[in-house]
């Protein structure tokens, strides 16, 4: 008993005098009541026995009995097996109901069940116990179940418990403050949003967009498009770090490519990507710069661009070659540009010689566009298209496609979807005039006036023969996963071989220099064009196709009249075409001088193994190749006639040249970047040209590519930004 009433005076210790102590005090604890009330008052504390689990009701009974100034407790029962023998709270609620009753009782912490005294409006007492420990949750429950007694905390008596439901807890962790590194990250995560969605900058005002981001986060202070426009420039500056060290450490030699385009609003530009190998034989190409460049765009402009741009990046001894289209201009710059040579961008050069090659037949083109132009600048004539397939039981429905001036391989891409749709659009002319609308009807009129011939169609499925092995191959040296230079000349070898024609135009006695009939200009209103274009007439399509064919001939031969001594030495450096069979025997000799020169000027700078490839080995190598090629589908006839295995008569001494000549020449299904990261050891030289001269690009591509995306970012709502700003958009995508 002692140790209890100990307990109790050291509680109240802790409160001033004047503290009146409300307990809450099981029935088995009342014989012990009287001797802890007296050691209590002799204290100079009041103790106030009540069985309810607010006091304020108390408080006021007994106002007149005790000073104003007056602090109170509340005393539970303990949990024997917790620390703290008392809880204690300061309680206000003046809506509870507490009954007096004498000081006769006392909190015995050995005890482990409270019973509740609350007495109702009857007189009842309640006497119900239940356990009760260090916490109160038992007797909140109790007295909320049973009496409809609610803690003055709850924001309403219906409350049954304080927990937080669902909707609560997460509103709760939104409004939750994150560290100063999370909402830097948000910041960083917004401008890649902004960048790689092309999302102009006016959204960070959107208010959509803001009510969003406050609902994610309502502490997250949106910044503002300087704010954005700062982290662009940060991270421009530290990926341009990046890239420069990259380029010094994974790259031997690089090539670049350039163009310009002209943005929506006017502003001139040059893009200047670069391509190389890196140090696991892998082609890799990055942007290093995109710049406005006012009027005019001359070549002494131009070069000085790409000087600055070569010595910004620290490319002055690395840079071998760059590659552009035939612009006058470009062709200039390159010339006052010391000690870098100049690649023709080849897809540009095909579509000069398609578009000369067709010249004889602007008549057929022009009239094929009109069609064209019929359902492509109509949508309810290319819905009866659409449905015309559908009768005839297409198992594809179609669309035609534009024939686009500019656009690579647009002709032949138009005319093979035309093709394609010839049943249906044959079919469509008599359905529509049939057609109880008087509208359709003449719909069906206009479509069959300018409907082709039966010798326009023949023409065109001719032609289509032609243009399939220049489509072919501006696909093909369009890819950026594998080396293109060393493509260029036996396609084009192949293309003359497919183009060859017997003196059939001779015995013909045909002028490929008179024009066939004088062509007028199309507009964009097919009605007022029907009369315009006469029909081709011509008897023989053949002719017009041997013609085409000629001008083809005469167009590759004006534009490749001159060696390209790099892309003969990547040929070369190509295991798979490393016999220069495209090439004349004075040809191969030249080439093969070549690379020994070049050889013997790598071996001064790195030191040489003298490892040499055995007979097996080279046998062993030949053959893993060949068993593999065997399980690969074969590719079209013009890849046929590139990757023949013709020999050679080339002969050196003992060396990494003489063990490349020897070796047998692999099949087209061989990677020559895996055959050389394969083979680096035995080649330590050769494989050092090899990362040199297969990482010129062939074409000028990669540009191309690059302003496919600042088109996208320089859209209608961006017209107005900055060109700085556009350029390091653009080199962060």
């Amino acid at each position: 008993m002692k140790a209890e009433v100990r307990g109790l005076l050291g509680v109240l210790s802790k409160y001033p005098e004047n503290t009146i102590g409300i307990f809450v005090v099981p029935s088995k604890t009342e014989n012990y009541t009287r001797r802890a009330v007296e050691e209590a008052e002799r204290s100079k504390f009041k103790i106030l026995l009540t069985d309810k689990y607010d006091i304020c009701h108390a408080i006021k009974i007994h106002s007149e009995d005790y000073v104003e100034e007056t602090s109170y407790i509340r005393f539970g029962m303990a949990d024997p097996e917790d620390d703290n023998e008392f809880d204690n709270y300061s309680l206000t609620n003046d809506e509870y109901i507490s009954t007096e009753q004498e000081s006769n009782s006392f909190v015995s912490t050995k005890t482990k069940e409270t019973t509740c005294k609350i007495v109702d409006n009857n007189g009842k007492v309640c006497l119900k116990t239940y356990a009760h420990g260090s916490t109160t949750s038992n007797m909140i429950y109790h007295l909320t179940r049973k009496h409809g007694i609610v803690d003055s905390s709850s924001n309403t008596a219906s409350t049954k418990n304080n927990q937080m439901d669902i909707q609560t807890s997460f509103q709760a962790l939104r409004k939750k403050k994150k560290k100063s590194i999370e909402y830097e990250q948000i910041q960083q995560n917004l401008a890649e949003f902004i960048i790689e969605d092309n999302q102009p900058f006016y959204i960070l005002q959107s208010p959509g967009f803001r009510k969003l981001l406050q609902s994610l986060d309502a502490n997250f202070e949106i910044p503002c498009d300087k704010m954005i426009k700062l982290l662009i420039t940060k991270g421009y500056n530290w990926s341009c770090d990046q890239l420069k060290s990259l380029l010094q450490a994974d790259s031997i030699s690089v090539s670049l490519t350039t163009d310009f385009w002209t943005s929506r609003s006017g502003h001139g530009y040059i893009g200047i990507t670069c391509t190389w190998i890196s140090n696991n034989m892998m082609m890799c190409e990055a942007l290093l710069d995109l710049k406005q460049v006012p009027y005019p765009h001359t070549g002494e402009k131009i070069a000085l661009l790409l000087q600055e741009s070569i010595k910004e990046w620290n490319l002055e001894k690395k840079t071998i070659a760059i590659t552009t289209d035939n612009a006058s201009s470009m062709v200039k710059a390159l010339r006052l540009i010391p000690g870098i040579k100049r690649i023709p961008c080849t897809a540009h050069t095909l579509q000069l010689t398609v578009g000369k090659g067709l010249a004889s037949v602007q008549l057929l083109i022009l009239r094929a566009k009109r069609l064209l132009d019929f359902f492509n600048h109509s949508p309810k004539q290319m819905e009866k298209l659409h449905q015309a397939q559908k009768d005839l039981n297409f198992e594809k429905i179609n669309s035609t496609i534009c024939d686009v001036s500019t656009r690579w391989n647009s002709t032949f891409l138009a005319w093979d979807h035309l093709i394609d749709l010839k049943c249906a659009i044959s079919y469509l002319p008599g359905r529509m005039q049939s057609d109880l609308d008087n509208q359709v009807r003449l719909d069906g009129k206009c479509l069959a006036k300018i409907m082709l011939t039966m010798d326009e169609w023949k023409l065109i499925e001719a032609l289509l023969e032609v243009l399939e092995d220049f489509q072919e191959l501006t696909t093909t040296l369009s890819g950026a996963k594998y080396p293109t230079l060393n493509l260029v000349y036996p396609h084009v070898k192949a293309i003359f071989e497919e183009l060859e024609v017997l003196d059939v135009l001779d015995d013909l006695n045909i002028d490929l220099t008179v024009n066939e009939i004088s062509i007028p200009v199309l507009n964009n209103n097919t009605n007022t064009i029907f009369n315009e274009l006469p029909n081709l007439n011509c008897k023989k399509p053949i002719i017009l196709k041997l013609m085409t064919i000629k001008k083809h001939q005469l167009s590759l031969k004006q534009y490749w009249q001159f060696d390209n001594e790099l892309s003969f030495v990547s040929c070369l450096l190509d295991p798979r075409v490393k016999n220069l069979g495209f090439l004349t025997s004075a040809q191969q000799i030249e080439t093969w001088n070549l690379v020994r020169s070049i050889y013997n000027d790598e071996s001064q700078i790195i030191p040489t193994f003298n490892s040499l490839i055995t007979n097996n080995q080279s046998s062993e190598s030949t053959q893993e190749f060949d068993e593999n090629s065997n399980r690969r589908r074969r590719k079209g006839k013009l890849s046929d006639k590139v990757y023949k295995i013709t020999p050679s008569n080339i002969s050196f001494i003992n060396d990494e040249i003489t063990q490349y000549d020897d070796m047998r020449q692999v099949t087209r299904e061989v990677n020559p970047l895996d055959w050389w990261r394969i083979r680096k050891n035995d080649y330590p030289i050769l494989y050092r040209l090899a990362r040199k001269y297969l990482g010129i690009s062939g074409t000028s591509v990669p540009s191309e590519r690059l302003f496919s995306d600042v088109g996208n970012q320089i859209l209608a709502k961006r017209t107005s930004l900055d060109p700085q700003l556009v350029r390091e958009i653009i080199f962060l995508k």
